[in-house]
């Protein structure tokens, strides 16, 4: 006799998979996602939300489903002036609110509030990043997410800043 699975236990399933594997809950879900340019690719978003200081921070994940490693200067903005500053960063990364563009946040020594420091994605993998952006005023609640060499993904929820515990 075949036994039946309730949304619940496979929901329990998943969360535990998760946890094995190394992601989270919030990784679990995705609000937006969008193909890259080359085969195989595309990039999650996991999290869009205002938090403390004036900022909007986007968690997002780069899958690399084909069979080459994606190096990671593919998302690396393209000016030559930004390339060396932002090598192995995120900072190619932006936020729109209709005609209204949000790039990646900077500390006062010029340097993106984003994930760094970073190499090829492997091939079959995924790389969880983050970057912070200067909040859109209160009355925004979707922004559009753009990164290089990947479709945009439009009308993203802005989770509002939570109070503090």
């Amino acid at each position: 006799m075949g036994r039946s699975v309730s949304f619940g236990m496979a929901r329990s399933l998943a969360f535990g998979l998760a946890v094995m594997f190394g992601t989270t809950a919030a990784a679990a879900e995705v609000l937006g996602r969008a193909d890259g340019d080359k085969a195989g690719t595309r990039f999650e978003i996991t999290q869009l939300k205002r938090v403390a200081g004036g900022m909007v921070e986007l968690k997002f994940v780069i899958v690399n489903a084909s069979d080459n490693p994606l190096p990671f200067e593919f998302i690396t903005p393209s000016m030559p002036s930004e390339y060396s500053r932002d090598y192995s960063t995120v900072a190619g990364v932006y936020l729109m609110d209709g005609a209204t563009k949000y790039n990646v946040a900077r500390d006062a020594n010029a340097k993106c509030i984003c994930s760094a420091d970073q190499n090829a994605v492997d091939k079959h993998a995924r790389r969880a990043l983050f970057a912070r952006f200067p909040a859109p005023p209160e009355s925004v609640t979707r922004l559009a997410v753009f990164v290089p060499h990947f479709q945009p993904v439009d009308d993203v929820p802005l989770a509002p800043l939570l109070p503090p515990k």
